[in-house]
């Protein structure tokens, strides 16, 4: 329709936003992952691939596209070279270093171990035609695919990226220079955006915990300049986050220049006497939440406006989904709670020095 002679040739130019596949057709399936930890899919592998070649082959006609949403289903054997793939194609058209959005959706398949063999990337690669097997191109291995994109494809700079979304389902934390976590299959999700020294927006979204001290860190080293940072499970999943009692939303406080901010709710790990087991029945209070978010701003976060927490909470036996917003005043040094807020005595929070032990006379960095 949009190629050279086609009905929509004249309007190419006009096209700004492109998306390869609605991620909608698949996030209720991701739910069914996160609580029975298997997933068949269903898909005909050989025609996902055939999809991939094309779309990056078709996005070419757009010049001037400013959002870009890669959104696919891939069997976890192709997880690496399938991203590669793509990204080794459009790094080098010519909207790419335009771009002012990037969402990656990416849903990879779990397998059974009996299924395993069959799943590995040489048995599904020997399968495929020779132009699929070109576009896909020797195994990279998950753990070094980071590298290959460092040292091999050399991506170039993402300066105009502003907003960018990471939702898949088992992602790791971002790779670290010291490979002190040697565990980080799909962290290469997160290397494009190293390369946006001017992203403001970062949205991650999986099935897994994202909320220990290690994952937190690596965001906030990688990406310093963030306006708004969301972290999250798949919406109103009953998975609860288990969490060390050392505060792991701590370094958040380096992001100087965070307005908004959307969490999971903490549960803290509790031990259980005389074994090394670690129960998550303790969900941690929102006066404590409360006083990690005076904490940043008091360290210097002075352009926060909101922190956000939802997620599955334990209270009891009883499992509920809770969302409380504390938003930071200019005027009183107050926290105002908003959100579920019947569980608790007092809508109105204290104000930041009861809670910090703080002696001021004008809180001139709330809400700087």
């Amino acid at each position: 329709m949009f190629e050279s002679n086609g009905l929509g040739e004249r309007y190419k130019d006009f096209v700004r936003s492109v998306r390869f596949e609605d991620p909608a057709n698949w996030i209720p399936k991701l739910r069914e992952l996160a609580e029975n930890g298997l997933w068949e899919m269903g898909y005909d592998i050989a025609e996902i691939v055939d999809s991939l070649r094309w779309q990056t082959t078709a996005i070419s006609i757009f010049p001037n596209i400013t959002k870009l949403t890669i959104s696919y289903k891939i069997p976890a054997g192709l997880e690496a070279n399938a991203f590669i793939a793509v990204l080794s194609r459009i790094s080098n058209l010519p909207f790419y270093r335009n771009l002012k959005e990037l969402d990656v959706s990416i849903c990879k398949r779990s397998i059974s171990v009996e299924a395993y063999e069959r799943n590995t990337y040489e048995s599904l690669y020997q399968g495929f035609v020779p132009d699929a097997q070109d576009f896909l191109g020797p195994e990279i291995l998950q753990a070094l695919a980071t590298d290959y994109l460092r040292q091999k494809l050399r991506l170039p700079l993402l300066p105009s990226l502003r907003r960018a979304t990471i939702s898949v389902n088992g992602i790791s934390i971002p790779s670290g220079e010291d490979r002190v976590w040697p565990v980080e299959c799909s962290s290469f999700y997160y290397y494009p955006l190293t390369l946006a020294p001017k992203l403001e927006e970062l949205r991650v979204e999986s099935t897994d915990d994202l909320t220990g001290r290690p994952a937190i860190t690596r965001i906030v080293e990688r990406y310093p300049n963030l306006k708004r940072l969301e972290l999250g499970l798949f919406k109103k999943e009953k998975i609860r986050q288990g969490l060390n009692r050392e505060a792991p939303y701590e370094c958040l406080g380096r992001l100087k220049k965070l307005e908004e901010v959307i969490l999971p709710w903490p549960t803290l790990l509790r031990e259980v006497a005389q074994t090394d087991y670690l129960s998550d029945e303790e969900s941690i209070d929102p006066e404590l939440i409360k006083g990690w978010v005076a904490k940043w701003v008091k360290g210097g976060m002075s352009r926060l406006k909101t922190a956000t927490f939802e997620g599955a909470r334990n209270l009891g036996y009883v499992i509920t989904w809770e969302e409380i917003t504390l938003i930071v005043e200019n005027t009183g040094g107050e926290l105002e709670l908003r959100g579920n807020v019947d569980d608790y005595k007092d809508g109105m929070l204290p104000r930041l020095e009861d809670v910090m032990g703080l002696e001021y006379e004008h809180p001139d960095w709330v809400g700087a």
